[in-house]
């Protein structure tokens, strides 16, 4: 998988897309290999877009960004707040006004 990034022509971009059950196995994979580092060396951008819903998946949304921000503090994140199911508030407070 890497080889393929890293060997790209210098304006390749990629996007790798998971479903929630492979989000969690994927980021411990490249926390645990140093994947981000390794990119970064060979001149590789790295951006995680985390969107953040409202309705019934916010919990799992914002738990799913506090452990990106913990675990790659390194990367560019850029949050997609999707209002599609719901308003988001969590615990009583706008997404812009939570410690995140």
């Amino acid at each position: 998988m890497f080889c393929a990034f890293v060997e790209a022509a210098e304006d390749a971009v990629f996007v790798v897309g998971t479903g929630a059950s492979t989000f969690i196995p994927l980021c411990s994979y490249l926390r645990d290999i140093y994947g981000i580092d390794l990119l970064h060396e060979n001149a590789c951008e790295v951006l995680f877009p985390v969107p953040v819903s409202g309705g019934a998946a916010i919990n799992d949304r914002m738990n799913g960004l506090d452990g990106i921000l913990r675990n790659f503090p390194e990367v560019q994140v850029v949050v997609w707040l999707n209002e599609h199911s719901g308003f988001i508030d969590f615990d009583g407070h706008s997404f812009e006004k939570t410690k995140l």
